[in-house]
């Protein structure tokens, strides 16, 4: 059986253009803001599309490489789910400024004074 060598070529490039995205997104997490998000946003969609022709271009029968259940077949279907949920359920704009609400917000929680660090640097309950 042949398989359709233009599949497997798409699905592996989508897989490194994609990582390389996820990448950008977890260490530079601050640029995802203001005018950015809405191209982020945009970029999203492009990224689910992509993934949607992939999944259904390499996993159903035929000359797809993926037509039987393997990890290509999962790894196809979860880059659906996964970059759906990246365009739905936006990640935190910048973690820093919550962390900086929820000081504000719980101040008794935050105090390191009140609280004594074992050896193992574990934080206890005050003696």
């Amino acid at each position: 059986m042949e398989y359709n060598i233009q599949a497997m070529i798409y699905a592996f490039w989508l897989s490194i253009v994609t990582l390389c995205f996820a990448c950008f997104i977890v260490f530079k997490p601050g640029y995802i803001s203001g005018k950015v998000e809405k191209l982020f946003t945009f970029l999203y969609l492009v990224l689910l599309v992509c993934w949607v022709i992939e999944a259904f271009w390499t996993t159903f029968p035929g000359s797809s490489p993926f037509h039987v259940t393997c990890n290509g077949y999962f790894g196809s279907w979860l880059g659906v789910a996964f970059s759906a949920q990246l365009l739905f359920f936006k990640p935190p704009v910048n973690p820093s400024v919550q962390l900086e609400e929820y000081k504000e917000e719980n101040p008794s929680e935050i105090a390191m004074g009140s609280m004594n660090k074992d050896q193992d640097g574990m934080v206890s309950e005050p003696l």
